[in-house]
């Protein structure tokens, strides 16, 4: 998501990078359970009141990751928040999200590359690849 948010950033004018990585733990359980799952690793260190918020993502799956964000967000009263994913998988989505800024939007398909992996492989391709089944 590094890369994703680099180049991301020189369209802003005015800006404030903060990062709170979230992971949804245990795989194979993530799409029924993410929630109860979901580990936040960082805080956000700076005051967020009446200030406008983008997440930045790298994709979006199921929504439920995304969601917590946003209501944890709202609970330091923004003034606004959107989201920008480079990826986004309408077909899986679980809950409604309004993504403003969506890059692309792709099947539901496990892909790897541009920082993203698949059972910690791939993450340092250059592209972005579909995992495909033998």
């Amino acid at each position: 998501m590094k890369i994703f948010t680099s180049t991301q950033i020189h369209e802003l004018d005015k800006y404030t990078i903060d990062h709170e990585p979230v992971s949804s733990i245990n795989l194979m359980e993530r799409a029924a359970k993410a929630i109860t799952h979901l580990k936040q690793l960082l805080g956000i260190n700076q005051e967020v009141e009446g200030r406008h918020i983008i997440i930045v993502e790298d994709i979006v799956d199921t929504g439920f990751t995304m969601q917590k964000m946003i209501d944890s967000l709202k609970e330091k009263n923004p003034a606004s928040i959107n989201v920008c994913s480079l990826l986004v998988k309408p077909g899986n989505l679980r809950v409604p999200l309004d993504i403003k800024y969506a890059v692309m939007e792709i099947p539901n398909d496990f892909i790897v590359g541009y920082g993203l992996d698949y059972d910690q492989q791939g993450r340092n391709l250059r592209d972005i690849y579909t995992i495909v089944e033998d």
